[in-house]
Formats: C-alpha cells, sequence, structure tokens
C-alpha cells in the first residue's frame, strides 16, 4: 500500500478517499508515513463518526468544489459499484476514479510498472495468451521458496513466479470483488517470459484456497485436482520443494513466527530484531506442521498421479548453478550460449543463536525420548518413517 502511495504523490497532490469506513481505517494504517498526497476528505454515507485519524468524513450530499487529481475508491467487497457511485457523485469524468484493489492490487500482483495515469487494469483482463510452459512450484514453509523464485525469474527465462494465489486475493474473489479468471489472464500475459513460459509458487494452505475457489468459480464441486488446474494451465510441470532436515526448518518456521522476520536480503536492518527465548515446545508444534504439509502435498501428488521434480533446500543453497540447470532443463527451457546463473537477492537466515536452538532442541529430545514408552517410540519411529519419504 506504501507503494502506491508514493505512485499517487507523483501525479496529484491532494485526493478524496470514497470507500467503506472499515476499509478506510485499514489503508489509513498502512500509510501513515507516506507524506503524499494529502486526503481532502473521505466520503461514506454509511459513516457515523465525524472523522477518521482526523481526516473529516463527509455524506455523499456533500459536494466537494476544489481541484483534486482523483478519487480513491476501497472496498473489499463492492468496489465496482462503488466506483460507479463516486463517479456518478464527481459528476464528471475528468477526475480519475482508482479501484484501489482492482487497479493498483492487480497491477501489483503481476508485478507489472504502471505506464500511464490514471492506472487501469480493464485491457490487461480481456488479453487471453496460453503458456506454452508452465510450472508450478509446490512447496511447504522454510524450504527457501522465496530464493528459489527469485533464482528463476532473474534468469529471464522462466517467468517470474511468485506467491500470486495469495490469501488477500481469494478473500475478495469470494466476496465478488476481483473478476477471478479476468485475473489469472492478466497474470499469466504479464508474468511470462518472451519465451511463453509462465510459473507460481503455492505453499500448501495456498492451494487449499485456490483449489476451494477454483470450484465455486467453476461451479463444479466435483470437480477434482488435476483438472483445475488445467483449466487455466496446460499440461503444468511440478516442482516440490522440500527441506531434508525438518529440525532445522521447524525452528526456522518458530523463529518466522516470533519476530516476523522471514527474509533477508543486503538491505535488512537485522539489528532491531531480538532473537526469541527458545521454547521445546512451540518449536515441537512447528515442525509437526511441517510433516502434515509435507503429508498433505504427499498424499495430492499420488492422488493425481504427479511425479514432481524433487528439489531439497540443502542441495539447493549448495549449488545455485547446478540446480538452476536441472529446473530450467526440466522445464524445457534451452540455455543460450552466453547464459549466467544469477545470484539470488535473498540471503540464508540461519546464524549462531539458529545453531544454539537446534543443539539444544536435540538435547531435549533425547531427554523426552528416555521417558517415553517403548511402544510409543516404536510407533514414532514409524511415523517419521512413513513422513520421510516422498512416496510418488
Amino acid at each position: 500500500m506504501p507503494r502506491f502511495w508514493e505512485y499517487l504523490g507523483k501525479h496529484v497532490s491532494s485526493i478524496i478517499m470514497y470507500g467503506e469506513e472499515t476499509c478506510v481505517r485499514e489503508i489509513l494504517g498502512f500509510i501513515n508515513n507516506v507524506p503524499a498526497p494529502e486526503i481532502i476528505a473521505i466520503v461514506d454515507d454509511d459513516c457515523s463518526c465525524g472523522s477518521i485519524s482526523g481526516i473529516p468524513v463527509k455524506r455523499t450530499d456533500w459536494k466537494f468544489s476544489g481541484d483534486i487529481g482523483a478519487v480513491i475508491v476501497a472496498s473489499f467487497t463492492d468496489e465496482k459499484n462503488l466506483a460507479r457511485k463516486a463517479l456518478a457523485w464527481m459528476g464528471s469524468e475528468t477526475v480519475p476514479v482508482i479501484k484501489i484493489y482492482n487497479d493498483f492490487f492487480f497491477l501489483q500482483s503481476i508485478d507489472t510498472t504502471f505506464p500511464q495515469w490514471p492506472p487501469s487494469v480493464d485491457i490487461l483482463k480481456t488479453q487471453s495468451c496460453i503458456p506454452e510452459k508452465s510450472y508450478i512450484i509446490c512447496a511447504t514453509e522454510r524450504t527457501g521458496s522465496t530464493v528459489f523464485c527469485d533464482l528463476l525469474s532473474q534468469t529471464g527465462l522462466a517467468g517470474r513466479p511468485d506467491e500470486h494465489f495469495n490469501d488477500l486475493l481469494h478473500f475478495m474473489v469470494d466476496n465478488g470483488n476481483i473478476d477471478y479468471y479476468g485475473f489469472i489472464r492478466a497474470l499469466i500475459v504479464n508474468t511470462m517470459t518472451p519465451n511463453r513460459i509462465f510459473g507460481t509458487k503455492m505453499h500448501r494452505f495456498m492451494y487449499r484456497r485456490f483449489e476451494k475457489t477454483m470450484k465455486k468459480v467453476v461451479g463444479d464441486e466435483k470437480l477434482k485436482s488435476k483438472a483445475l488446474i488445467r483449466s487455466i494451465l496446460p499440461e503444468p510441470k511440478y516442482i516440490y520443494l522440500i527441506r531434508r532436515d525438518r529440525v532445522r526448518q521447524g525452528i526456522s518456521l518458530w523463529k518466522g513466527h516470533k519476530t516476523d522476520l522471514w527474509h533477508v536480503s543486503d538491505n535488512n536492518n537485522l539489528g532491531e530484531k531480538k532473537e526469541p527465548e527458545y521454547d521445546f515446545f512451540e518449536i515441537s508444534k512447528d515442525i509437526r506442521i511441517i510433516e502434515r504439509q509435507h503429508s498433505s502435498w504427499c498424499k495430492f501428488f499420488r492422488k493425481n498421479r504427479i511425479r514432481p521434480l524433487v528439489v531439497e533446500y540443502e542441495d539447493m543453497i549448495n549449488d545455485f548453478n547446478g540446480t538452476c540447470v536441472k529446473v530450467l532443463d526440466y522445464i524445457g527451457v534451452s540455455l543460450p550460449d552466453n547464459f549466467v546463473i544469477p545470484t539470488p537477492f535473498s540471503k540464508k537466515m540461519a546464524n549462531a543463536f539458529t545453531e544454539k536452538c537446534y543443539q539444544r532442541f536435540v538435547d531435549d529430545k533425547r531427554k523426552e525420548a528416555l521417558i517415553t514408552p517403548s511402544w510409543k517410540r516404536i510407533f514414532g519411529r514409524i511415523l517419521k518413517s512413513k513422513n520421510s519419504t516422498t512416496p510418488f
């Protein structure tokens, strides 16, 4: 959202927000440190308060007589209808009405630039182009998926894989606020590389939301997983990103939950983040979450008779070149003679604290095993053996 506000500030000095109170309050919370543009007023016929964050709230019978650069519409559920009302309220088409989610969010999701003012996605939504090749990165949390996507994107040969199908998108699709097929068409057209290759990434929980939304949009609850994906992508390849060391993976997930720091680049200021207090039971819980995600992906692959290319985190970080070449070959990309493997922007986050937690967790796990009844230890080894394989 700050990025959108900075973009607005380059084109207009003042705006009026036309939207629902809850949505407007949330947006204002994101942009409180962005100086421009100035918000003259908020128009909301259903709002009972006189101001929000010091900005006057006006009813729709109020008319602004000065000059403004744009009217910004904000709604999680009915942005298109709200935009029509805003246009009628303005009584003029000379001032652009910009829909935050259906215009800016749409453009941001496909990571395209804003070549025109005002931003509009209407043309993008009508374009249609089927990729020649496509792939889905299936991941569990803390397997280096951000680094992996960054690596593939920088090649310029494998699309721009990212978490395109995130929770915010599905929330707005479920509430009728965004045209799902229009989004997917624009996503594919604008994130394909010139060789017409498209890629995306999904964690297991993202895929569940994707499948639920697709069934709703298609209108067929019985449509199976592979058929749903084929309805938007022709014969996609599947890449399964995993991590051999589940304990370190669990510690990484636990640290992320505690610090809310998930990625590190050269620009990150790590000095502001305090290391959390070690907690054996919370780490154990996050390891179990990872195991369930892994089991669920394996079940998906077996059920749909998919044999994905398995990429292990440990191999990737030790050999970016080899991993990149292997994946591009699997997708079906021919490498040019002068091709150079890029260096990912994201950095490895494990540090001395991580290793300290690992050693302590291993010791605590050993102590726990000594007081666990023998039948539970045997049952646990069976489950661990079952979950550590990739039966597909």
